[in-house]
């Protein structure tokens, strides 16, 4: 028996039209200038996590528990800075400048508190860095 422990999914959507999904409206929310986040999220990928499926399921010596996920919180101004970064160069200039300048949160440091070293050692999945998903979450 495998299980993936994830927390917050975010990543390139299937479908521009999918406006329905959690992910979808969060990164939605922040382009048009709505409050970044109650507190920084911890992320993972989409891509990481179809990853850790599929390489579990090859493995016939996978068990247990593996967390898919960044160590730690996104702080609220590294999220907007990616997203930011994101839409301005797909050539949105004014949407970009609309995604706020977030502060982050007092007595949050963005630490480690998630650990993927047995996903990464075990699975071999390589988590990507939480601005490249946030950059692609926010592609148009």
């Amino acid at each position: 028996m495998v299980t993936k422990n994830t927390i917050f999914v975010l990543g390139p959507a299937l479908s521009t039209s999918d406006g329905g999904s959690i992910s979808v409206r969060f990164v939605k929310g922040i382009v048009e200038g709505s409050k970044a986040a109650s507190g920084p999220p911890i992320i993972c990928d989409v891509r990481d996590v179809a990853r850790a499926h599929v390489l579990a399921a090859e493995n016939p010596n996978a068990k247990g528990r593996h967390f898919v996920s960044q160590p730690g919180a996104v702080l609220p101004e590294a999220m907007a800075a990616a997203i930011r970064g994101s839409v301005r160069d797909a050539g949105f200039e004014e949407e970009a400048a609309l995604v706020p300048k977030a502060e982050a949160p007092q007595g949050e440091t963005g630490k480690a508190r998630i650990d993927a070293s047995r996903t990464v050692n075990e699975l071999g999945v390589f988590l990507r860095f939480s601005e490249e998903t946030l950059r692609d979450a926010a592609r148009p």
